[in-house]
């Protein structure tokens, strides 16, 4: 061998070398899975309405070691006795920023997102409010509110006397008694678990949480089946272009999140 052909051979062997530790962190990433982890903040809002027992808060959301995608996001809620309520994301508010409106006040800009998938990357953590509505009861509810619709939308071209009829009617009567039977708040000591789905292998840095409600609380978010009463007579009433106000007189706990 000259030895020009061994300097040139040592010179490949040197730069094929260089390349090892990119390829050992190709082949790291390509078999490591993303590590994910949720960050609650310390006050959680728990809620009644038209739409059930609610739960929002603010998440911060990382990865680690890859990026990733979140598609499908819910909240496990378990009582002291051992009754269990799966939570999933119904919506998320992105802010953006606070300014001044020309009244002076604090305004905050912001958008809010149907939840469908949330991109992840190591270089930032995503925020974002986050509304969860219960699992069973949305199914529950579309099949009782076509009825309701159905029979409301029935009375009001067969009935002259609509809508009063109807408000007294054991349809109406019935559909209350669901929103009663679905209130299942109850004073104690709540563990919350956070349950997130990828279309990716990952792994889930999982902690627990606690909070607690007391009587007072309960009291308070009860006293919204009356303000749900209240809307609904109202849509009943109104014409079909009245029909978008939203109810705004519920009542909302905040309950701090503890570690567990």
């Amino acid at each position: 061998m000259s030895t020009y052909g061994g300097v040139t051979n040592i010179i490949a062997y040197l730069g094929a070398a260089a390349w090892i530790p990119q390829i050992i962190t190709w082949v790291c990433n390509f078999f490591s899975k993303p590590v994910i982890a949720i960050i609650p903040e310390k006050i959680a809002c728990i809620g009644y309405t038209i739409y059930g027992p609610i739960f929002n808060l603010r998440l911060s959301i990382n990865t680690k070691k890859k990026d990733s995608i979140i598609d499908f996001m819910s909240v496990e809620l378990c009582h002291e006795n051992g009754s269990k309520h799966n939570f999933e994301w119904a919506g998320m508010a992105e802010f953006f920023s606070e300014v001044k409106n020309n009244k002076g006040e604090n305004q905050i800009i912001q958008r809010d997102i149907i939840p469908i998938a949330i991109k992840l990357n190591t270089l930032s953590l995503v925020e974002r409010f986050f509304r969860f509505q219960d699992s069973a009861f949305i199914k529950k509810i579309r099949v009782q509110s076509e009825k309701f619709v159905e029979m409301m939308q029935y009375m009001k071209k067969k009935n002259e006397n609509y809508p009063a009829d109807f408000i007294a009617s054991k349809d109406f009567e019935d559909h209350m008694k669901f929103m009663r039977e679905n209130f299942y708040w109850q004073p104690g000591s709540y563990t919350v678990k956070f349950r997130i789905r990828s279309p990716e292998k990952i792994k889930i840095n999982e902690k627990t949480y606690n909070f607690e409600l007391t009587q007072e609380n309960i009291d308070a978010l009860r006293s919204n089946l009356e303000e749900v009463g209240t809307f609904i007579q109202a849509v009943c009433k109104s014409q079909p272009a009245d029909q978008n106000t939203q109810p705004n007189n519920f009542r909302w706990v905040n309950t701090v999140l503890e570690s567990v």
